[in-house]
């Protein structure tokens, strides 16, 4: 699209300079012509080369202004996707591609036990923080600013299904040419994930930057990325356990309100017993006493009469 109005201008000021020409010419061999004429004709001829000259030179300024919007755009875009910001967008989505002129090597200072399978290259132990240490190399001509490191578990069957991501670390520090800089990453395996194989990813982000420290375009170096077995940790409580826990605790529950309601039940079935008891005993008692009272009354009588 630009070389093609570029080339329209090309022949715009090509056939200005031609129609100049060919007007001198045709002032040349007009002999008879007068003097004054002939100036008033080299006046105005002068005057439309020069506004074509000028339309020429305001179109180049304008596609030259435009090319520079375009340039400071793509420039702009580039530098959104450098940086990466956990909170506007995912670091791990869309990942850039590694720059030629970088190296990333790591280190891990946590020893791992070691693994029983073909399929798995170390075991890491749930709940436990991994430490590594990360060299950054860069072996180009230009800058890089390194600004983090995040890693990721996976399945290993399916890489696509992220199981846990771990904390994004910021560096934000600049490397020059033919320099190196070392940092560490840690990150910790949830302690309830299950017993299995699972896809370990850790990556670097950086970006280019040009001669005035803007940045150019964003890159990203995976230098980790292997399948890893898990096992439990001295804390570890798995899923199966712990739902099985919940179970119990639930059925613990449920059994105590019944057993607590049973035994409300008989404790209000034992004091009304006692109630009716009571009662039964009181009208005794008064029963025996009027019997007594009646009996002596009657003898009393009864000796009388004699």
């Amino acid at each position: 699209m630009r070389v093609g109005r570029f080339s329209l201008l090309l022949i715009v000021l090509l056939a200005a300079i031609l129609f100049t020409a060919i007007n001198a010419e045709a002032h040349d061999s007009a002999h008879e012509v007068d003097v004054d004429e002939s100036g008033g004709d080299d006046t105005e001829s002068e005057r439309i080369a020069r506004e074509i000259e000028e339309e020429a030179a305001a179109a180049v300024g304008e596609a030259a202004e435009e090319e520079e919007d375009d340039d400071a755009d793509a420039l702009d875009e580039d530098a959104d996707i450098a940086r990466y910001d956990p909170e506007r967008r995912h670091p791990l989505s869309d990942l850039p591609p590694p720059s030629s002129d970088v190296s990333v090597g790591h280190a891990f200072l946590t020893k791992f036990s070691e693994t029983k399978s073909k399929a798995s290259d170390i075991v890491v132990t749930l709940g436990e923080t991994i430490k590594t240490v990360i060299a950054f190399a860069n072996h180009g001509r230009g800058s890089y600013h390194v600004w983090g490191v995040m890693g990721s578990l996976n399945m290993n069957d399916n890489f696509k299904i992220h199981v846990q991501n771990f904390t994004y670390a910021m560096i934000n520090k600049t490397v020059e040419p033919q320099e190196e800089l070392s940092f560490s990453y840690a990150f910790t395996p949830h302690e309830r994930l299950d017993i299995r194989p699972f896809q370990l990813a850790l990556t670097a982000f950086y970006e280019a930057q040009g001669s005035t420290g803007n940045a150019i375009r964003g890159y990203s170096t995976t230098f980790f990325n292997a399948t890893v077995a898990t096992e439990p940790g001295l804390q570890t409580m798995s899923n199966g356990l712990f739902m099985l826990i919940v179970v119990v605790l639930i059925g613990a529950a449920i059994g105590g309100f019944f057993a607590f309601k049973k035994m409300e039940a008989v404790k209000t079935a034992k004091t009304e017993m006692g109630t009716e008891d009571s009662s039964k005993n009181e009208w005794l008692e008064e029963h025996e006493a009027m019997v007594k009272t009646g009996g002596g009354r009657a003898r009393s009588r009864a000796a009388a009469k004699r």
